[in-house]
């Protein structure tokens, strides 16, 4: 016999089943005993929990009575001292202002010689001597000019002191030398891979077959990595280029470039000026010797590029070897 689960029963002592169920539940509760003991526990914890919120609650008491006379503004600290601060700015300001004018105005001056006054006084003819005298001691002399001011320790410019260099700006020096360098060597790098690029361009895709009748011989490629194509490729200097796509990884590519130079054809070039060959009896020529055979992938043009190192793409060089049928 199954027991009313703990979601019914809640929803039974919260009231939200419906009539149907509500009877089926008392059923139930009438025929088990443990559903009986499980509600009547479920029922002591709410009224318990009852009874805690009720002492948790404040008492109920009554509100004073609101009286506007009671309810004062708050009082503003700076509408108090905003007497006081206006009067105290303008004290500071007038005293500014007069310092700063009174700094720029200087009072006149004034020199008063011997010679002015005895020229206050009044001559006589009987000293017509002394009056020739006056005269000229009134007159004053030229002005000299003045010398040129002399040079004090003080107006001398002084050499300025030589900043501290500290080892840890020593090392942020060199550091900073060292990324220099290593971008300029990589800027080196990608622009001689683009020259490189330039250099050998690649067109279609062909066969394995059409790349040895390009070649002439069977194309050199690198033992044991992936091809993924053939390119019929071109280039000045070489009649037959065939570029083979490798994948080192499912990131990197290289391309190995088979390259066959081209023949120069000597009874083309004509040499102005040059005396006409004379017809000379034949002469016996001696038996020529037997050449040793060519090794693979002789005559051809080798090379390999790439996303890798220099090192790296030279140990690649090493190792190619030709493609059997």
């Amino acid at each position: 016999m199954s027991h009313v689960d703990d979601g019914m029963l809640h929803a039974y002592l919260d009231g939200e089943l419906s009539p149907a169920e509500v009877q089926g539940v008392d059923a139930h509760l009438a025929q088990c005993s443990d559903c009986g003991r499980r509600l009547a526990e479920e029922r002591a914890l709410i009224a318990r929990a009852a009874e805690l919120l009720a002492l948790a609650a404040p008492p109920d008491r009554e509100l004073p009575p609101f009286r506007a006379g009671d309810v004062k503004p708050p009082t503003r600290l700076w509408w108090q001292v905003r007497l006081p601060l206006a009067w105290a700015a303008t004290i500071a300001l007038a005293l500014g202002i007069g310092t700063y004018l009174g700094r720029d105005t200087e009072p006149p001056r004034r020199a008063e010689t011997t010679t002015d006054a005895a020229a206050a006084k009044p001559r006589t003819p009987a000293e017509p001597v002394r009056g020739l005298t006056r005269r000229a001691a009134r007159t004053p002399p030229a002005a000299q000019p003045a010398p040129p001011p002399r040079a004090r320790a003080d107006n001398l410019p002084r050499p300025r002191p030589e900043p501290l260099v500290s080892q840890a700006d020593t090392a942020a020096a060199y550091a900073y030398a060292e990324r220099v360098a290593d971008s300029v060597a990589g800027i080196t790098r990608r622009k001689a891979s683009q020259d490189e690029h330039g250099r050998w361009q690649k067109g279609d895709a062909i066969s394995i077959d059409s790349a040895r009748r390009v070649l002439g011989a069977d194309p050199l490629v690198v033992p044991g990595v992936p091809i993924e194509a053939f390119y019929r490729g071109r280039s000045i200097g070489y009649s037959g280029v065939v570029i083979v796509e490798q994948a080192l990884d499912s990131t990197t590519m290289i391309e190995v470039i088979n390259a066959r130079s081209a023949p120069a054809v000597l009874d083309e070039v004509v040499v102005t000026g040059a005396q006409p060959v004379r017809s000379r009896p034949a002469e016996a020529a001696p038996p020529a010797a037997p050449r040793p055979a060519p090794s693979p992938g002789a005559g051809l043009f080798r090379e390999v590029r790439g996303p890798l190192s220099s090192d790296s793409l030279a140990a690649l060089r090493r190792l190619l070897r030709p493609l059997r049928p």
